[in-house]
């Protein structure tokens, strides 16, 4: 029993470390992925684009919102600790010193082994400023601040490129091979002409990673400065090659010198040939309109209220606003229903059915048939199928893009050639909701539609073969195929909907931005009597 209790005590000794380790340990934050997502793209934004640029206001902004973003409890301490010390950077430069003494602060108590990139310590107000934040976090907590914890040890490797040289008139393509634990590459470059960095994000291909410098910008032989940015799946910066402070620099040549590899594309692939640029200028070049720019650039005006090359879809190539597709029509159509008819017995006897005659005996003028009329049919006559032509109308449309590709309208107007009876009184009255949606956005645009709405279909079939229970109203000297005296030149019509829903096909094609023609055919199903009907229609539509 002793010796029982001994070595219980001596389990208990051992596990007493694991024991208050475990309890000391801080529980482990639930982190919002979305949330951090959104923030680290803020951030790296607001630091590659808008801080390079020296937008130091936009900066801030975007970082605060990423921090707004990530609330209490949203984001990791990694990610706020950076969020922070980005935020310090942009307030120090912008020579806020209290404000970037608290945001140093929190960076530091959110991370105390946190650094700032020696770029940004090239600027003496964030150099200070930082050295203060450590010396403070150093007095609070007894213990210096280490170095980053992403920074791949020296036996990995860094960022390297492998082309610095090339030729004019190519695109130059930037393959970046880099160490373990890189999930993306961000390469920032500037020619001469330009006033600021532009940040291209490197595709991974294979095991490299390739951003394309573009033909605006090596139209010309001289040379570019570039630095390079390596993450790790969490946003940290993890490795790079060159600063904004001390940039790398490629060469861009009439003739590549000798034993000098040329740059190719992985796969040995060759970059692509730019199109002869002429005299016109590259981004950063003074102008006065886009034509004096080379492909890809825009002639804007900077800051300083000059006019230069800037990224972007030049105006001679792009649609003036007053040439572009307008996005309210009115319009006129003109539509024609051929309907169904099916097989059926005794159809002026039948709902959805009217007849007329224009002659009976002893009755002058049109008459009723059947149906409850005075006329009452002993054989209401018959329809072996097909078609018959129906109802037409005119129509007036108002449409509106919702997307260059959505479109939902409206269209009202009058029908005719609707049965003229009074068995089943026909409305004229036509309205309708309706959809439409192109399959693009070119001058003759397909489209498939649905619509809906009010708007009765009649179709007439004319010398229909009936026979009157009361002989008077026959006319003894016509006859059916058994002897017996019929009713002649009777009309039978058609009566359906008077709801409807329809879906059809066709295109508009384009005479204009403002005007276009309408060719279409659909299906219209009626309800609740229903013989659906294919109706072709054509129309005009004026842009406004």
């Amino acid at each position: 029993m002793p010796r029982t209790a001994h070595l219980h005590a001596r389990l208990v000794a051992s596990l007493a470390p694991f024991v208050l380790a475990l309890s000391l340990a801080p529980s482990a934050q639930a982190v919002d992925a979305k949330a951090e997502s959104e923030a680290k793209k803020l951030a790296t934004d607001a630091m590659d684009n808008d801080y390079l640029g020296l937008d130091l206001k936009k900066a801030k902004s975007k970082l605060q919102k990423a921090i707004d973003r990530c609330g209490a409890d949203k984001c990791s301490a990694a990610t706020m600790a950076l969020l922070h010390r980005d935020l310090g950077v942009v307030l120090a430069t912008s020579k806020d010193a209290k404000g970037a003494d608290a945001e140093f602060d929190a960076a530091l108590e959110a991370d105390p082994k946190g650094e700032v990139p020696k770029d940004y310590l090239s600027n003496a107000e964030v150099k200070k400023a930082w050295e203060a934040a450590k010396k403070r976090a150093k007095g609070s907590s007894g213990k210096p601040s280490g170095k980053p914890s992403g920074k791949p040890s020296s036996d990995e490797g860094g960022v390297t490129v492998k082309f610095t040289t090339a030729p004019v008139g190519y695109e130059f393509p930037i393959v970046v091979s880099v160490p373990k634990g890189v999930s993306s590459v961000k390469v920032s470059f500037k020619t001469d002409a330009m006033d600021k960095y532009r940040a291209l994000e490197a595709e991974k291909q294979g095991k490299v990673y390739v951003a394309i410098i573009p033909c605006a910008h090596t139209a010309a032989a001289g040379e570019i400065k570039y630095f390079v940015k390596a993450f790790d799946d969490s946003g940290n910066e993890v490795d790079k090659k060159g600063s904004v402070k001390s940039p790398e620099t490629l060469s861009i040549v009439a003739t590549m010198p000798d034993g000098e590899e040329t740059p190719t594309l992985p796969g040995d692939k060759e970059p692509k040939q730019c199109g002869d640029q002429g005299d016109k200028k590259p981004e950063g070049g003074g102008c006065a309109a886009d034509d004096e720019c080379q492909d890809g650039l825009v002639c804007a005006e900077g800051d300083e209220g000059k006019k230069r090359c800037e990224a972007g879809e030049a105006k001679s190539k792009a649609k003036k606003p007053s040439d572009a597709p307008a996005r309210f029509f009115l319009g006129i159509d003109a539509q024609l229903e051929f309907v169904s008819l099916g097989i059926t017995q005794d159809l002026c006897n039948q709902s959805g059915w009217a007849c007329s005659a224009d002659s009976v005996t002893n009755i002058n003028g049109r008459a009723d048939l059947g149906n409850n009329t005075n006329v009452v049919l002993a054989n209401g006559g018959k329809t072996e199928g097909g078609t018959a032509v129906g109802t037409g109308r005119v129509l007036v449309s108002a449409d509106y893009f919702v997307t260059p590709r959505l479109m939902i309208g409206a269209r009202g107007g009058y029908a005719f050639n609707g049965n003229p009876t009074a068995v089943h009184k026909f409305s004229p009255i036509h309205a309708e909701a309706r959809f439409h949606y192109f399959f693009n956005e070119a001058t003759v645009r397909p489209f498939l539609g649905l619509g809906f709405g009010y708007g009765e279909i009649d179709a007439k079939i004319t010398n229909v073969i009936v026979r009157p229970q009361d002989p008077s109203f026959a006319d003894p000297t016509v006859t059916d195929p058994q002897g017996n005296p019929i009713i002649p030149k009777v009309n039978a019509y058609r009566t359906a909907g008077a709801g409807f829903v329809s879906v059809g096909t066709g295109a508009w094609i384009f005479l204009g931005p403002k005007a276009a023609l309408n060719l279409g055919l659909k299906v219209i199903f009626p309800v609740p009597t229903f013989s659906f009907a294919i109706a072709p229609e054509i129309g005009l539509k004026v842009g406004f």
